[in-house]
């Protein structure tokens, strides 16, 4: 069983770097839209400073730095790079809100869809709770040094230095308190947090959900289509392939194996060893899979391989190296399998089985062990 645990860990190691790979992609796209709304500031077609948008670019890009390093090296496995690059968004994303205000208040919620594709509710609670404290920061920072909020409704684009300006100088008859830090802590801080709240709260209990769902949905599939003692894919399994699959396949070689002297370990061993026998030989199978290559339990001490369109000699390599393996388990008994194949079209996958069957029974009735084909 522990080359299936083995492939499990795989897996789910394979889907955190596909995640890793879709984030850094996400990260790119933001740096490229944040580049073409510098473009058409520039042009004249924004009405933002171009000086902040400027300084937000600039420092967006520095923080793409590195993250794009771990891209181009391809250093995407390490168990860290997530957290690296969620803190990296989220800095981009207050960088960006600071100096733009208004302009890109929903960017907020960007690291929390980054977050979600990695399915872990640790994830994406340390992405929410780094958000708000990114948010405050942010939203502190945008008011001494990027646009004013103010802008919004006297359609502008000054900063907070300019109202303070212009109001000592008696040319704004509007009041304005120059630091108020607590004001925007309980009016804005706290509702944005809310909202970002529940948004985080409506994807966990719906993607992640629909996540759960999906894993019950593959479990059962799983369960239906493996064999429960050995781990490899059932005969019902097969049944299906041999149905809907394998006609399809121009040329197919099916090896039949069966264990030698199974009942002989069961009555000297105890079944136990009798069962731990057919793992490993199943084990030995199905370290030898691949897209082209599956091997099924047919029952009882009765296993099929499938090899689809094998060359010359493929097959007899297979069975060499399955026996070759089998003979080098270090058990207290001997274990070892007979085997017989046989090489057709595809639409005749279970006469080839029963052919293979024959002949494997032949091998063992002449008790030498060698392969007909």
């Amino acid at each position: 069983m522990t080359a299936f645990k083995e492939q499990y860990s795989k897996e789910i190691h394979n889907q955190e770097i596909k995640s890793n790979k879709r984030t850094l992609k996400g990260f790119m796209w933001l740096f490229g839209l944040l580049f073409i709304i510098w473009l058409l500031t520039m042009a004249g077609l924004f009405v933002v400073d171009a000086h902040i948008i400027t300084m937000a670019l600039l420092i967006t890009a520095a923080i793409c730095v590195p993250v794009a390093v771990i891209g181009i090296r391809n250093k995407l496995g390490a168990g860290w790079i997530k957290y690296y690059f969620l803190i990296s968004i989220c800095a981009a994303t207050g960088i960006i809100s600071a100096l733009l205000s208004f302009h890109a208040v929903l960017v907020y919620v960007l690291p929390l869809l980054f977050a979600i594709q990695y399915r872990d509710r640790k994830i994406l609670w340390f992405t929410y709770t780094l958000d708000i404290i990114v948010m405050a920061g942010s939203m502190i920072f945008g008011f001494y040094h990027g646009l004013c909020d103010l802008n919004i409704i006297l359609g502008s684009n000054h900063t907070r230095a300019w109202y303070i300006e212009n109001s000592v100088q008696g040319n704004l008859t509007m009041p304005i308190d120059p630091d108020p830090v607590v004001n925007m802590i309980i009016y804005g801080e706290l509702p944005r947090a809310g909202i970002l709240l529940v948004f985080t709260v409506m994807l966990r209990y719906t993607i992640m959900n629909c996540h759960d769902d999906e894993v019950r949905i593959a479990e059962l599939t799983y369960r239906m289509d493996t064999d429960g003692l050995t781990g490899i894919a059932s005969k019902d399994k097969f049944d299906e392939l041999a149905q809907k699959y394998y006609p399809y396949v121009k040329q197919i070689s099916v090896i039949f194996w069966d264990m030698d002297n199974l009942k002989n370990i069961n009555d000297e061993y105890g079944h136990d060893a009798g069962n731990k026998a057919v793992q490993v030989l199943a084990a030995i199978m199905f370290g030898m899979t691949n897209d082209r290559i599956k091997a099924f339990r047919y029952g009882g001490d009765e296993f099929i391989m499938i090899v689809e369109n094998p060359d010359t000699t493929e097959t007899q390599t297979i069975i060499e190296e399955v026996r070759k393996e089998l003979a080098g388990e270090n058990m207290d008994f001997n274990v070892s399998a007979t085997a017989g194949c046989a090489t057709g079209k595809g639409n005749e996958v279970n006469k080839l089985v029963k052919m293979a069957d024959a002949l494997m029974y032949n091998n063992k009735r002449q008790n030498k062990g060698e392969i007909n084909a």
